[in-house]
Formats: structure tokens, C-alpha cells, sequence
């Protein structure tokens, strides 16, 4: 049976992790490349693929690495190369997307997207790590901010780093130009161009404050499960006319589960920037506490700025119910526009 077919591949995964968790002895950050453990685990982790029918080197496609401090286990593209275009001024500038599969022990399988703009190795690097929100980002919905956060954040990322596309290249020289501006060399990804470090991270599988989690339980579909979980909540509120809060604890969850196991949710973010090796001084754009020791505690000097995307007085209520507040922006019972967020990220930025 193919079920039968699937709890194989659990258990063998399940197998290939114990031994290279025995094999990196828990510490610092282990690139695995090289060893006997790489092809198992591309086969039996991330993305499952069937080595033997593969016609390239895959060692020149993915990246497979063990962190010891978290004792995470991390299978990574080694990235592509893109022109991007910022939402609202269309301003263009370069990406480069690397996509992971981080395998936590006290948590379960995390999907993870990153964008790099700039030099993301020297000086203050900017982050902001973001997480999912379909009825924001899939349907516009205007009872939070998580849409226009991370346009804000495409925003900053165009206007530190701006490009000029070459005049009369098209289709497959256009492409061959925009491959160009990154590099890949010694495990670091390095721009074509210098500028303003940014980090981009959308955590897929971190659906409604990820509450995706099950205490004493590793997850491997950590995304369906939260997913499922935050609009059962968002149902439950409109239902039953609760708070966010009131929302998941009526369907028998933590408000934020991201909070559970020594704040273990939080840690993706800061696992990741360690094992990229990114520049160790972080300006970080959150308005979360836990979020940011967790980047003190894995050794990262961190300046916060407050990231608020656009405030209308709807989503200002439901931030306070999350612990938020904005009086120290004067502006609490006024609304904040897209532009008026934009213009103040950008001047705190450029001074910070």
C-alpha cells in the first residue's frame, strides 16, 4: 500500500537522522556535503528525490547541513538568482531565493523561504522573517498586517538596493545577466553588486502564529496542520464572537504556540542566520520580543525597528490582543498609511 510505502519512509528518515546526529555530536554547524549522508538524505528529506535517476551532481543543487546547537537538521537549495520588482514603486532589484527544509527535533518539519538583497555578510543586516497568512496574502484580508509588512519589506530591499536592467537584452541573455549577479562560493552567497544586507524570510509552515505544533509530538505536516488550525480559530471567532486568544484556547491550543518548549518556534528564524553565516550585527524588523533573544541567544547583536506594514484601527485591535502596542508612534486611534510606514522604516533605517 502506498501508506504503507510512506510510514517506510518516516521510519527511515527517522533512522538517517539519529545516526547523523550521533555522527555531528552536537556541535557547531556541519555541512554534510561529502559524506555518505548527503544522497539519503536528499532522497529520504526535503526534496525525496530519487538519486539514482538524477543527471546532474546534486551536490551542486543542494546543500544539506547539521546545526548543533539546535540540533536541527537542514536541507537547503543552493539558490537561484532573480530580477524582482518591488510591489508598489516597481523599482527593480535582484533576489536570491533559497528554499529549506529544517528538521527540528522538538518541533517538526519547517518550510522555509529566503530572500537575500545585498551583502548579507558585512555591516547591519536588515531581517525580517515573516510568517504565513493566507487570508492576508492569498485574499487581501484587512484584519491584520502581514501582507503589507512583507510588502514593506520588498519595498526596502528594492530602494537599498536598486538595479538598472541592461538596455537590449531579452529573454535567454536577460536570464544569463540575472544569474550573474549572485554567487556561490565557500557557502556564501555573494552579490554582483554591494549593498545594504536584507534578509527576507517567509516561514511557511508558521501558519496562525504557528500553531502547527503538537507538544511531544514531531510534526511532518507542520504547514496543513496550522493551517487548518488558524482558520478553525478564525471561524471560532467569528462564531462565537471571541478574541484571537479566546479563539485558539477554545479549540484546545496555546494563543501562540510558538511559545512552547523554550520559545522553540522562535528558533527557525536564528538557526538559520547561523547557518548562513550572515554578518553577526542584525537590525531586525519585529514587533516580537521572543523573536529577538532568540537572535541574542544564538550569539547576534541585535538593533530592533518596529515593522508595521499599514495600521488600520481594525488591525490595531487585533494587535493589542497579541500583546502589542503603538504608543510610543503617537498614534493609537489613527490609522497609519502605507507610504507614511514606508517613508519612517527608511529613515530609520538609513540612520541605524
Amino acid at each position: 500500500m502506498k501508506l504503507d510505502r510512506a510510514i517506510a519512509r518516516m521510519e527511515q528518515a527517522a533512522a538517517l537522522y539519529a545516526s547523523i546526529d550521533i555522527y555531528c555530536e552536537g556541535t557547531g554547524v556541519v555541512d554534510l556535503q561529502g559524506t555518505d549522508f548527503f544522497s539519503k538524505a536528499i532522497e529520504l528529506l526535503g526534496p525525496c528525490l530519487p538519486v539514482h535517476k538524477t543527471r546532474v551532481d546534486l551536490e551542486t543543487i543542494f546543500q544539506v547541513a547539521f546545526h548543533g546547537k539546535s540540533r536541527a537538521l537542514i536541507v537547503a537549495n543552493k539558490g537561484v538568482t532573480f530580477a524582482s520588482l518591488s510591489p508598489f514603486t516597481s523599482i527593480s532589484y535582484i533576489t536570491r531565493h533559497i528554499a529549506c527544509s529544517v528538521y527540528h527535533p522538538d518541533l517538526g518539519v519547517e518550510t522555509v523561504n529566503i530572500g537575500l538583497s545585498g551583502n548579507v555578510y558585512q555591516g547591519q543586516v536588515v531581517v525580517r522573517a515573516e510568517s504565513a497568512c493566507p487570508p492576508s496574502f492569498l485574499f487581501g484580508s484587512q484584519r491584520c498586517n502581514c501582507c503589507y509588512q512583507w510588502s514593506s519589506l520588498r519595498e526596502l530591499a528594492a530602494h537599498f538596493n536598486p538595479i538598472q536592467l541592461p538596455e537590449g537584452l531579452k529573454d535567454e541573455d536577460l536570464e544569463k545577466w540575472v544569474s550573474t549577479q549572485f554567487s556561490y562560493k565557500n557557502g556564501r552567497h555573494l552579490p554582483m553588486q554591494d549593498g545594504r544586507g536584507m534578509i527576507m524570510m517567509h516561514l511557511d509552515s508558521q501558519s496562525g502564529m504557528g500553531s502547527g505544533l503538537t507538544e511531544g509530538e514531531f510534526v511532518w505536516d507542520l504547514y496543513n496542520r496550522a493551517l487548518m488550525r488558524q482558520l478553525a480559530e478564525n471561524t471560532t471567532e467569528q462564531t462565537y464572537h471571541t478574541s484571537i486568544k479566546e479563539g485558539y484556547e477554545a479549540i484546545g491550543l496555546q494563543a501562540d504556540a510558538r511559545r512552547q518548549n523554550k520559545e522553540v518556534g522562535y528558533q527557525i528564524p536564528a538557526i538559520l542566520l547561523d547557518w548562513l553565516g550572515c554578518s553577526p550585527t542584525l537590525v531586525v524588523l519585529s514587533n516580537n520580543q521572543f523573536k529577538l533573544r532568540q537572535f541574542e541567544m544564538h550569539g547576534f547583536e541585535v538593533q530592533r525597528v518596529k515593522s508595521l506594514g499599514k495600521i488600520s484601527l481594525a488591525g490595531q485591535r487585533e494587535a493589542r490582543q497579541r500583546g502589542e502596542d503603538f504608543h510610543h508612534l503617537d498614534m493609537d486611534g489613527q490609522e497609519l498609511s502605507f507610504d507614511e510606514e514606508m517613508e519612517r522604516l527608511k529613515h530609520e533605517l538609513t540612520i541605524a
